[in-house]
């Protein structure tokens, strides 16, 4: 963002490349960590953390009309729990055999053994997401799962709205994968 709105400044400063502006302002580490197929474990950089906080939030805050929530007095709603509550649901046979069948395609895709046209990493997580969602979002003809993520939620879902229908309670739901995209979407 700063790219777009204060690119001058970064110039000005020696900063307008992304390699001298991580330079100043991010730190690196390499960890392990699980390959996206869960096959196993790779090497991988990423951005820890920033530093120099003080001297990017004054060059930030220039283009910035900055206002915290104590500031503004927003009421905002408190989360039950404190926090996101895990709803443990076991994997059934179907989705562990499909999960088998991901790493060995994931294996291909680095090896360079398939075109990326035929199949990708991205291909390969986001049916890995949707599989872990409802193996019937992979696998239409299968039968409904006894135990699957969407019926885990409706149950609870459905338990929070009785408890608090007298009070006419209010809930949340997302749900960013496998929503219907309506005609031509």
């Amino acid at each position: 963002m700063m790219r777009y709105l204060q690119l001058d400044l970064l110039q000005e400063l020696g900063l307008d490349h992304f390699d001298a502006w991580a330079q100043a302002f991010a730190e690196t580490t390499t960890g392990v960590e699980m390959k996206p197929d869960g096959s196993g474990f790779r090497l991988h950089t990423r951005f820890n953390k920033f530093v120099n906080l003080p001297e990017l939030s004054r060059l930030w805050r220039q283009c910035l009309d900055v206002r915290t929530a104590e500031q503004l007095d927003l009421p905002r709603p408190h989360l039950a729990g404190g926090g996101p509550v895990i709803v443990p649901v076991p994997a059934s046979p179907e989705l562990l055999q499909f999960v088998g069948r991901l790493a060995q395609r994931s294996e291909r895709v680095r090896r360079r053994e398939v075109h990326p046209a035929v199949d990708n990493m991205l291909k390969i997580t986001s049916e890995g997401r949707r599989a872990a969602l409802d193996m019937r979002l992979v696998k239409p003809e299968l039968a409904e799962s006894p135990a699957n993520k969407i019926d885990a939620l409706v149950e609870r879902v459905g338990a929070l709205y009785r408890r608090s229908e007298a009070n006419r309670g209010a809930q949340l739901v997302f749900c960013d994968l496998a929503t219907p995209k309506g005609k031509g979407g």
